[in-house]
C-alpha cells in the first residue's frame, strides 16, 4: 500500500470513530458525565483534538501544495466535518442553534491547529 492510501484510511477511519462518537449519547455520558459540573468544557475541549486530528490528517493529504493552502485545507476540513456532525445531530439533539455555531467554531479551531502541524516546515518533507 502507497502511504497516501495509508493517510485516506486513517483519515476516513478517525472520522468515522468521531462521527459515531459524536452521535452517541453513552459515549458522551462517559466521557464526560452531565453530573460534572465541567461537562461542557471537556465536550468542546474533546473536540478541538479531535477536530485537530481531523485537520492534521487533511492537511498531510495536501501536503504537496503550499504550506498556506495546506493550513486552509486543514480548517476547512475541520469546520466541514463539525457543520456534518452537527447538522446529524439537529435530528437527535436538543442543543441551541448557538451552541451548534460554537462546536463550528471548535471544529475550525482544532482544524487549525491540526492544520499548523500539518503546515510546519518539518512536517513537509516530501
Amino acid at each position: 500500500m502507497t502511504r497516501r492510501l495509508l493517510e485516506i484510511i486513517a483519515l476516513v477511519l478517525v472520522a468515522g470513530a468521531f462521527l459515531l462518537s459524536a452521535l452517541s449519547g453513552d459515549i458522551y455520558e462517559i466521557t464526560s458525565p452531565t453530573t460534572l459540573p465541567i461537562h461542557t468544557l471537556l465536550r468542546k475541549v474533546y473536540s478541538i483534538v479531535a477536530f485537530a486530528a481531523i485537520g492534521y490528517l487533511a492537511g498531510r493529504l495536501a501536503r504537496m501544495r503550499p504550506r498556506r493552502e495546506v493550513f486552509w485545507i486543514a480548517v476547512l476540513a475541520g469546520a466541514n466535518f463539525s457543520a456534518l456532525i452537527e447538522i446529524m445531530q439537529v435530528f437527535i439533539s436538543s442543543e441551541s442553534l448557538r451552541w451548534h455555531l460554537i462546536d463550528v467554531g471548535c471544529g475550525a479551531l482544532g482544524g487549525a491547529l491540526g492544520g499548523a502541524l500539518a503546515a510546519a516546515p518539518w512536517a513537509q518533507r516530501r
